[in-house]
């Protein structure tokens, strides 16, 4: 395996090395490493939060926890060695045999620190879930994530009890990386069991999600764990396992559920515009009673809401991670979709930390807003919905919406072509592009637009006498949502120029349902006099109005249209447009979102 290849040939490679250099010298690099590694996880979370924050492309996201990692720890190694090298030019010669056994031993603890922070930044990257042959974390039979294998020479697992241990000790800190990461070793490994073999999104900006709120289910200790796992959303007993491979007992005792609510925001979402979360990417870390222990926790099912059914209701569901390969995607096209995820936590502990696809937060002052005696209760919050509107504050999380401003807007036949709002997936105008120069634009089989942006010449979407098979002339939907386009250009009763609520107003454009839901743009559509500009991006929606090209409409150019796009899930009933939490305009009749 290459991954294990890797690791012992670093470490031997370093022992022969420092072997023939002698005891002394290997000391003093092994004093060097050693002191660049407890930098590297010092300096790790923050530069990889800074990193996070200041990303730009998607690009620097991915690699943010990785090179966070191996960054500091190369450039302090660099930093120390020089600087010793300067410090204590010579050598202490000892006799042969203290040279060579004491260089290879100093040489070999070098290299198995070198070798674990290697093998931790390099799990930590988007890449296949076997890079490099190596994939410790695998399912079991009850759908949960143990570790099937590991390194021969398991360097990870080394370096992470080295620094667990002297963070509590010679390297003590505020926030101990055996408190707060008790399994440091399994981090990227986990964050990599995901959707798609690795590629989706294994971690996220720490804004593109919140935590709203906690309950719990059977904290008063009265239900086995085979109780507390039932639900009446599907048959069947579920079964755990730690990650140890331990089998949890379904008549024990000796646990409850403790759950936390997600609000997903538009940052979090895959290139094909849902939010996809496995067990991998959701964990608890808790604290022993006695402030002795942490544990690591991944969830054992998620509440979110199902396929939108009916225009007057929204429906929840709970989903086990109780097979091998669960995903639980978002459905319709909603944004900000909030989520609880569950897990089986042992009596006496209480939760420290919930990492979100790797990124942290503090929850050990979250108090539970609902406390459920049983899973029937809870269930019973699960169907209306009341189970995913708790916050901190025992509301709904919910912004409130200014309508003081907001026109009403007849949308009368929303099927002519220039009517404000259509449900309708063409591209402007009835433009039809060539497959073949479609530029910084993805298609499907079906040649319609997945993903992109690219700028045309309006000639360019002058094709009527092409083929069929050459034609790209629709944005794609999925199978739930359709495609909405809102027309914002000045001639419009939607204008943004010419529209007194939209002026001042700032936020993304959104469409509202009558269920309360918000829909982002994931694009837009803009035409001049010369140029055709089409950006579909579902998976990174409108942020504000700034992001149109030109900043926007100008009264002064009469010339330029503006349509925006959006996903909108099937059989809703939208009644508004609104910037941000402004209202810039209600619908009279609602417009009934068909599938197209």
């Amino acid at each position: 395996m290459i991954m294990q290849a890797i690791v012992i040939g670093t470490v031997i490679l370093l022992a022969y090395i420092w072997g023939s250099r002698g005891f002394f010298s290997a000391l003093l690099h092994m004093l060097c490493v050693i002191v660049a590694g407890a930098v590297a996880l010092a300096l790790w979370e923050p530069l990889a939060y800074f990193i996070l924050d200041k990303a730009s492309g998607q690009w620097m996201v991915d690699m943010a926890w990785g090179v966070g990692l191996a960054i500091p720890f190369a450039l302090t190694l660099a930093v120390i060695r020089m600087t010793m090298d300067k410090v204590v030019p010579l050598n202490a010669d000892l006799d042969g045999v203290s040279n060579l056994v004491g260089g290879i031993v100093c040489g070999a603890v070098a290299g198995t620190i070198t070798a674990g922070i290697l093998v931790m930044s390099l799990s930590m990257l988007r890449v296949k879930q076997d890079f490099a042959m190596y994939k410790p974390i695998q399912y079991d039979n009850n759908g949960s994530l143990v570790r099937k294998s590991g390194l021969i020479y398991p360097a990870d697992r080394i370096t992470t009890w080295f620094y667990g241990y002297t963070s509590e000790a010679a390297f003590r800190s505020a926030t101990p990386l055996a408190v707060w990461r008790p399994d440091m070793a399994d981090d990227g490994q986990l964050l990599r069991t995901n959707f798609n073999e690795g590629r989706s999104r294994q971690t996220l900006k720490p804004s593109a999600f919140s935590v709203l709120g906690r309950y719990t289910v059977g904290a008063n200790g009265r239900l086995t764990v085979d109780q507390l796992l039932a639900h009446s959303f599907s048959p069947g007993k579920h079964g755990v396992t730690k990650i140890d491979g331990e089998s949890i007992s379904g008549a024990s005792k000796d646990y409850y559920l403790d759950a936390f609510v997600v609000k997903f925001k538009s940052g979090a979402r895959e290139k094909e515009g849902r939010i996809v979360v496995g067990n991998g990417q959701l964990r608890l870390v808790c604290r022993d009673a006695d402030d002795t222990a942490s544990i690591s926790l991944q969830p054992v099912a998620l509440v979110s809401q199902g396929d939108q059914k009916a225009a007057d209701r929204i429906d929840y569901g709970r989903w086990r991670f109780d097979k091998q390969e669960v995903f639980i995607a978002s459905v319709g096209g909603s944004e900000d979709p909030p989520m609880a995820a569950e897990f089986l936590v042992p009596k006496g502990f209480h939760p420290l930390a919930l990492y979100v696809k790797g990124v942290r937060v503090d929850v050990s002052e979250k108090r539970a807003s609902k406390d459920y005696d049983t899973p029937v209760l809870r269930d019973a919050a699960i169907r209306n919905r009341s189970i995913v509107q708790v916050s901190e504050g025992g509301g709904t999380g919910e912004a409130k919406l200014n309508r003081g401003g907001a026109k009403t807007v007849n949308l009368g036949d929303s099927s002519r072509i220039d009517a404000p709002v259509r449900v309708v997936d063409s591209v402007l105008a009835g433009g039809i592009l060539n497959k073949d120069n479609i530029k910084g634009l993805q298609i499907d089989d079906s040649q319609k637009i997945l993903d992109g942006e690219a700028q045309f010449t309006n000639q360019d979407l002058q094709n009527r006498g092409l083929p069929q098979n050459l034609q790209v002339r629709r944005l794609a939907a999925t199978e739930d949502t359709s495609i909405v386009q809102v027309d914002v250009s000045l001639k419009s009763e939607l204008s943004l120029v010419y529209n007194q609520a939209a002026v001042g107003a700032t936020g993304a454009p959104v469409l509202i349902d009558s269920l309360g839901q918000r829909y982002a743009a994931v694009g837009f559509m803009y035409q001049d006099s010369t140029v055709t500009h089409i950006r579909f991006l579902p998976g990174s929606p409108i942020q504000s109005i700034s992001d149109l090209p030109k900043g926007g409409p100008s009264p002064s150019r009469q010339d330029q249209k503006f349509i925006l796009v959006y996903r909108v899930t099937a059989n809703v009933d939208v009644t508004a447009f609104a910037i941000g939490d402004t209202v810039v305009a209600e619908f009279s009749p609602k417009l009934h979102v068909i599938k197209r």
